[in-house]
C-alpha cells in the first residue's frame, strides 16, 4: 500500500489506513475529511493545529481532526511514528462523547492521559499496520472493531477525566505568542467579515507587521488561514447536518453563495453538493 504525500493532498478522504513512517516538516498546512490518530514510536512532532502549537509527544496516542487545516512545524531528529486515518462519518456513526467529538471537531488534539499505555498501543499500530498490507476482508474487519475500541477508550479516559487533555492542555506549549494570538482571533470570529486591521488589533500589531509574523510563523497568509477556516467550518457543517448549503455558506462566512461554491471548490476540488455526497456515507 502506497504512503499518501502529505504535501500534495487536498482536502478528501484517505480511507481506513494504517502505516508507519518517518514524518517530514510541512511546507504549507494541509487538510483531510478523516480523524486522523498519531502514534509517535520515537521522538516527537509539533503542529500547528487549528491556530496553536502542539505537540505529539512519544508514546502516546494522539488524535486530531484533519479537516483542520494543520501542519507539522517541527520533528524531534530520529522521529518514527504510525499514523491511522478513519474516514468521518465512520466516527461520527460511532455516537462517542459528543464531549470528545465535538473537541475534535473544534480543532482540539486528543492526547492520551496515561503513558502506561504506551507499549500496548505500540503493540497494537504494529498488528494493525501488518494485517491491511495483507489485503485480507476478515482481518481488515477485525483491524478496524480494534480500531474503532481503542478510540472509544481514548474517548472514556478523557471524558472521565472532565475534560479533554489535549493541546491546550497537555501539549508542552508555551503561553500563546502573537502567531497564536492572531490564529485564536480569527478561530473565534472567521464567521464575521473582518479585515487584517481587526486581526492585527487582537495582538496589538500593526497589520502590516502581523502579516508578515503570521505567514513567518504558521506557513500560510492571514486570508489563506480565514478561508480554510471557513472552508474547514462548511465541510463540518456539510457531513454532521442536512442544512442547505445556501445556509451553510452563510454560517461559515461567505458573503454570498457564488463566493461560496468558488472559494470551496477550488480549495476542496469538488463542489459543495458533490462534497457531500461523496463524503457523507463512508463505506466499510
Amino acid at each position: 500500500m502506497s504512503k499518501p504525500n502529505f504535501h500534495q493532498i487536498e482536502p478528501v478522504s484517505l480511507g481506513f489506513r494504517v502505516w508507519r513512517g518517518k514524518p517530514g516538516v510541512m511546507k504549507r498546512p494541509h487538510q483531510h475529511t478523516d480523524m486522523e490518530f498519531n502514534y509517535c514510536v520515537y521522538g516527537s512532532m509539533k503542529y500547528f493545529l487549528a491556530g496553536r502549537f502542539v505537540t505529539v509527544p512519544q508514546g502516546r496516542l494522539a488524535g486530531l481532526w484533519a479537516g483542520m487545516p494543520h501542519r507539522l512545524m517541527d520533528i524531534e531528529a530520529g522521529t518514527e511514528c504510525y499514523w491511522i486515518t478513519v474516514p468521518l462519518a465512520w466516527v461520527l456513526s460511532w455516537k462517542l462523547p459528543e464531549v470528545f467529538t465535538r473537541k475534535l471537531l473544534s480543532g482540539e488534539l486528543a492526547l492520551e492521559p496515561d503513558p502506561a499505555r504506551a507499549a500496548e498501543d505500540l503493540a497494537q499500530h504494529e498488528r494493525w499496520s501488518a494485517e491491511l498490507a495483507a489485503n485480507d476482508p476478515e482481518l481488515r474487519r477485525i483491524a478496524m472493531l480494534e480500531v474503532e475500541a481503542r478510540i472509544r477508550r481514548l474517548a472514556r479516559a478523557l471524558s472521565v477525566l472532565g475534560k479533554e487533555k489535549g493541546a491546550r492542555g497537555k501539549g508542552g506549549q508555551a503561553e500563546a505568542g502573537p502567531a497564536e494570538k492572531l490564529a485564536e482571533f480569527i478561530g473565534l470570529h472567521y464567521q464575521e467579515e473582518l479585515s487584517v486591521e481587526d486581526v492585527a488589533a487582537a495582538a496589538g500589531l500593526h497589520p502590516n507587521y502581523a502579516m508578515t509574523l503570521f505567514k513567518r510563523s504558521c506557513g500560510m497568509s492571514i486570508w489563506e488561514y480565514l478561508t480554510r477556516m471557513r472552508v474547514s467550518h462548511a465541510q463540518r457543517v456539510l457531513l454532521t447536518t442536512e442544512d442547505k448549503v445556501l445556509d451553510v455558506a452563510m454560517t461559515a462566512g461567505f458573503g454570498s453563495a457564488s463566493r461560496f461554491y468558488e472559494t470551496f471548490t477550488k480549495v476542496v476540488g469538488c463542489t459543495p453538493k458533490e462534497y457531500r455526497a461523496t463524503n457523507g456515507k463512508a463505506q466499510h
